[in-house]
Formats: C-alpha cells, structure tokens, sequence
C-alpha cells in the first residue's frame, strides 16, 4: 500500500512523436513492408520495423525451445528472493492499522476514521487469503489494470511451431513470470495476515477462558479446577490418564461441568487441537497433540487461588517442554510455545489478566520451569560462564511446584 493513500503516484505516461506515429501507420498500411512506404517516412518505418521484430519469437528447433525455457526459468527464479531472505514489510501506518482492525475484533466501524480506510484494505486482502473471493470493486479494478497493460503487437509468423491455438510459448514463460513474482510478493503478506488472524483468535480464547475460570471459582471457594484432591502417581503428563493421573484432566473439568467449550480451549495455531462437543463421559483429552494450553500444575501441596495472594501465571500456549521430553529431546530453557511459530505465547493470571508474552520469562517466573529446575539452570550457567560458555539445552525431569506462586504450566 502507498505510504500516502491519498495521494497515490501516477504511473509514468509515454507517447510517440507525430513523424513516428506517422511512420507507422504508413508501415502497416504498406502491409509491414518498408520498400512500400512513401520515401519520407521510409528511415523511421525502417527503424519501427526493427523493433517490431524484437518482440517476436523466432522459429526454434525442439532442442532450442527446451534451451530458451530452462534460460528463462532459471532467471525467473534468479529475480525470486531465496528463502524470502528480503522479505516485503508493511508500512508503519499499515502495521497499526491492521492492529487496530483485530484489536477491533475484525470490525471496520470500530476502528478509529484516522485508520479505517488502511484497514478496509487489510480486510480486502485477508479475504482474499481465507476465501478467494473476490474483494468489492474488484470488476473496475481488473479493467484498470487491463487498461494500464500494453498491447503487445505480433509480427505474423510463417512457422506456426511455437504457437499452440494462438498461445505462443512466450506468452506461456511471461505469465508464468508474473505469478511467480505475485506469489513471491503477496504470500508474506498473507502469512502475516493469517499469523495476526490465529493470534488474534487465540487471545479471545484466554478472555473467554478469564471469565470460565472466574465462574468456576465462584462456585468452588476461589479454587482452581482440579480433578481429584491428590497426585496417584507416575507421570502427571501422561494426557489421557484422567483424574489424578494427568495434569490436563484438571484442565479438562471446565469442559466438562460447562464452564466452557472444548473449541475454546483449541488454539487455532494446533491443526490437531480437539473442539467437537464434550462427552458426559469424557474426562481428559486422548492425547497430549489434542492440548492446546499447558495449565498449572495441580498436583502440589500448595496451589495458587483465584483472584487471591500474588498474580500468579496458571495457563498458557503448549509448554515446549513436555512436549520435547516426551519425543526424549533436549529443550532450550528461553524456548516459546511452537503455537505461534515460536514467536511467544498467550499468558493468563490469576487475577484475570492476561496478555501475550514474547519470552517464557514472567514477572522473573520461567513459566515452563519450576523454581528448582531453574535453580539447577541458574547453577549450571554460573560454572559456564566461567569458561564463557552458557546452558543451551537441558533434559525435563520430573518434579512439582513448591509454592502457590511458582508458576509451572504443563502439559
């Protein structure tokens, strides 16, 4: 989009000079033959001529048409950026007002005059990227560009090898050029779109989940949803366990007493998130690739209470670490959620805040690490820097929160 919207740059406008233009028509009058054109605009007929025949094709052999092809790919993708190594970035105006489009839930009168026409745009293409429909207006806005689009003149051949059905095999290589110059261009404005879109979903999830976890409270005495009132044993991560077996089944008590929906708690950045309807019989998720959210854990002798003592972090996007020890991977300790593409993860405390945090760390808490784990982390790297050197990577060991304000999320 132009930085100015107002004020849009006009397209640079070329025409012929009036001995040119004459020469031309007499050249096409004389059926393209220069000996025929009048001896006053013989030389510029000539030179018009010479020009024409650059914008055929001449006749080649097989061979030298797949030679023209792999010569002409091979600089089409030359002009690609590699890897979007220098990808296309909005402009800052337009950064704020796609904020401000999903800050107001996707609603065009909400956002402020100021904005409003920067973010009738962002809404044009984002349906462009959910729907392929075509946006309003787009019938006048396909004839402008048809109009701005130079008809190309073809000097009639006497072979007809490169020309299928009137199609000629340049016309095949120019529009594959431009679409792959189109999608380079467009497709990390989409991602971005579609990354704002996911992001902007997932946080109305932790406002409806505020408000479940509110009620729930309300009910129980400021609790926090739990299962059973002790841990039976084994490996609290093992989803599916159920009731004092599995940390998500206390997650899963929202769901399932109707405090919420399953589609609630399925992050639109998890494709294998579960969000049919809950069974009365149900009392966890099957398994830990359907969990969304990682939620503190419950199995400890003291445990935070809603909207009472220090705002302690109680759920957000899937912790990376569970997930990593079970696939027997080593972690790296500042590692986001993979939910958002690792750029960071929905928070929510117990006193209804909630907000998105670019780092695990939170208020000095690795929500993803107890207080133990992140002393023996903190031990480890005072030996490292010693030698300059620093923990990369560490391996999950099992273990519980000590206090009710040691935020530690999972699975």
């Amino acid at each position: 989009m132009p930085d100015d919207a107002t004020n849009p740059v006009e397209s640079p406008r070329h025409s012929l000079t009036a001995a040119d233009a004459a020469a031309i028509d007499a050249l096409i009058d004389a059926g393209m033959n220069p000996a025929a054109v009048p001896e006053t605009h013989r030389a510029r007929a000539n030179r018009a001529r010479d020009l024409f025949n650059l914008l055929g094709t001449p006749t080649l052999d097989a061979g030298d048409d797949a030679a023209l092809v792999d010569v002409t790919l091979a600089r089409i993708l030359r002009l690609a950026p590699a890897g979007y190594a220098d990808e296309p970035e909005l402009s800052p105006e337009d950064v704020e007002a796609m904020d401000a489009y999903f800050a107001a839930e996707q609603r065009l009168d909400r956002v402020p005059s100021v904005l409003r026409d920067r973010a009738a745009r962002v809404e044009a293409v984002g349906r462009l990227a959910a729907a392929g429909e075509p946006a309003p207006h787009s019938a006048v806005l396909i004839e402008r560009t048809l109009a701005r689009v130079p008809v190309r003149t073809r000097i009639p051949q006497q072979s007809v090898k490169a020309v299928l059905g009137g199609f000629r095999l340049t016309d095949l290589v120019s529009v594959a050029a431009v679409l792959l110059i189109s999608v380079s261009v467009l497709w990390p404005v989409l991602s971005t779109w579609r990354t704002h879109a996911q992001r902007s979903e997932c946080g109305m999830n932790f406002a409806s989940l505020a408000s479940a976890f509110g009620l729930y409270s309300s009910d129980y005495r400021d609790q926090l949803p739990v299962a059973t009132a002790g841990f039976s044993g084994g490996s609290w991560w093992n989803v599916g366990g159920g009731a004092g077996l599995s940390n998500s089944a206390n997650l899963f008590r929202l769901p399932k007493l109707n405090y919420t929906s399953l589609k609630t708690l399925a992050c639109p950045g998890n494709p294998t998130a579960r969000g049919g309807p809950c069974q009365p019989t149900d009392d966890d998720w099957s398994c830990i690739s359907e969990v969304s959210y990682s939620y503190q854990n419950m199995f400890a002798e003291r445990r935070p209470s809603w909207g009472r003592g220090n705002a302690t972090v109680i759920l957000a996007d899937g912790s990376p670490a569970i997930r990593n020890a079970l696939a027997q991977r080593d972690w790296v300790p500042l590692q986001n959620s993979a939910n958002h593409g690792g750029c960071g993860q929905w928070v929510l405390r117990t006193d209804g805040s909630g907000h998105w945090a670019s780092t695990p760390v939170v208020d000095g808490d690795n929500i993803w690490l107890t207080d133990e784990q992140q002393q023996v982390v903190d031990q480890a790297n005072a030996r490292l820097r010693l030698m300059g050197l620093e923990v990369r990577s560490i391996r999950f060991f099992q273990t519980t929160p000590v206090s009710d304000h040691d935020s530690f999320l999972g699975p």
